[in-house]
């Protein structure tokens, strides 16, 4: 059962092998249609203010063919807000709010987990978000010990071309080494107790 922004395909697949296991990574990919589709009503600071249509709404799921620990993984998302001419005017991490001054680097954890994001901005200012997602095994022992691997990454966000206007959806699309290794920088100042290992091809 999807949120009813989302078709009943998802917009993009991927598959890799891991360490002995099949992953399989279906992204569901749309625009916001309101506030009550996207369960806005629980965001004490939003409710169902209708001015969260338009924007775009992203999910991410996890299947694996591997057991127990094994399928536990972590999302991480850097968010980059661009200049006109597409250089990056700044960029951030973007953990799961709870834990953003808990110096954890992961939107979301566990079992097989799922992301889902919709940003939104009620003005509407004129903005390109640009947001890189990337699927990571999940860290059992230290973090200053063991690194955080990319297995996967993507790319999506929206584009709005001036003050109060729409939201244009930016592509759905698959990145990998040049996307991590410009995020490195970040994530290594933002979260030092943590090691990020350069891109693997798999």
């Amino acid at each position: 059962m999807h949120e009813p922004c989302f078709s009943e395909q998802p917009v993009l697949t991927h598959e890799l092998l891991y360490e002995g296991k099949t992953l399989r990574i279906s992204l569901w990919y749309g625009v916001n249609t309101g506030p009550e589709e996207t369960g806005f009503g629980i965001l004490r600071s939003v409710g169902l203010d209708p001015g969260v249509r338009g924007f775009p709404v992203l999910k991410a799921v996890v299947e694996s063919s591997g057991h127990g620990y094994a399928n536990e993984f972590g999302w991480i998302q850097v968010v980059a807000h661009l200049r006109s001419d597409g250089s990056i005017e700044d960029w951030s991490p973007d953990p799961i709010p709870m834990m953003r001054d808990r110096g954890v680097p992961f939107a979301i954890a566990g079992y097989l987990p799922t992301f889902f994001d919709a940003p939104f901005w009620l003005d509407r200012p004129q903005l390109h978000w640009r947001a890189d997602l990337f699927l990571c095994p999940l860290v059992f022992g230290r973090p200053s010990e063991e690194e955080i691997v990319p297995l996967a990454g993507f790319r999506w966000g929206f584009r709005i071309g001036s003050d109060g206007g729409e939201p244009e959806l930016l592509p759905l699309e698959t990145v990998g080494r040049e996307a991590w290794t410009e995020s490195l920088p970040r994530l290594n100042f933002t979260f030092p107790g943590w090691r990020f290992s350069a891109w693997v091809e798999l």
